[in-house]
């Protein structure tokens, strides 16, 4: 009977044993668990709004098709390249497209490839204008001069696309998700020029009654525009 009883308490305290290491084997596997579960609960509000983000691109894509380039001819462009060193030099430009090949034609009051020595022409200068379409989130656009190569580089976003980081992180909550409007082209140099980056922006914020006085200020010295007309004929010419 004794040993029966001996038997019986063994198997007693063999359970308990068997409970309490069961018991630390969930203590253990739950303070395991606790960091993944933190870490999830602060991804979970990120892979939601990614996941959204990624369902409303496919339907937008679904219903607009790719990003549509903005129109850069038939208009005239306002735009200016400079830094802190260099003195902002502004210019009207025009761009013009014949056999897939871009152009854009520059009136300022004295032109890159005059400074360059490699025109004649003191107020104009002709570049070749290359885009890169393939970035869903902005084209790119090279501008190159001829016996210089490529001087700027500077990015569009696409007109109609709706944007959301991008407002998002510069604080212009009112544009999150509305379509893109601006045709703006911002960039900067390729190379250094006087021992720093220049920037490069392209607009259209002139009204079309400023441009002739603008484009007859530009060329004070050496001619006057007494019409639009005589303004789009310059143009055309040295296009060619």
């Amino acid at each position: 009977m004794a040993n029966n009883g001996l038997f019986e308490v063994g198997n007693l305290l063999h359970l308990v044993r068997a409970d309490v290491k069961h018991g630390f084997d969930i203590l253990v596997l739950a303070n395991n668990r606790e960091p993944m579960r933190k870490i999830w609960s602060y991804l979970k509000p990120t892979i939601f709004i990614i996941a959204l983000i990624a369902i409303y691109n496919i339907w937008n894509y679904a219903i607009n098709g790719s990003p549509t380039l903005a129109k850069l001819t038939d208009e005239y462009w306002v735009g200016y390249y400079g830094n802190e060193e260099l003195e902002e030099l502004w210019f009207i430009s025009k761009f013009y497209k014949a056999d897939g090949v871009t152009t854009m034609i520059a009136l300022s009051d004295v032109s890159l490839s005059f400074v360059f020595g490699k025109s004649d022409n003191k107020h104009v200068d002709k570049f070749h204008v290359e885009i890169n379409s393939r970035d869903r989130e902005h084209a790119t656009l090279t501008f190159s001069l001829e016996g210089i190569g490529p001087v700027f580089r500077a990015n569009q976003l696409y007109y109609g696309k709706k944007y959301f980081f991008g407002p998002l992180l510069n604080g212009d909550f009112n544009k999150v998700l509305r379509k893109n409007l601006d045709k703006s082209i911002r960039g900067v140099s390729i190379d250094k020029m006087n021992g720093d980056y220049v920037n490069f922006e392209l607009g259209q914020d002139m009204l079309a009654n400023e441009l002739l006085d603008f484009a007859n200020s530009l060329v004070s010295k050496d001619s006057q525009f007494t019409s639009m007309d005589e303004l789009n004929d310059y143009f055309e010419m040295n296009r060619r």
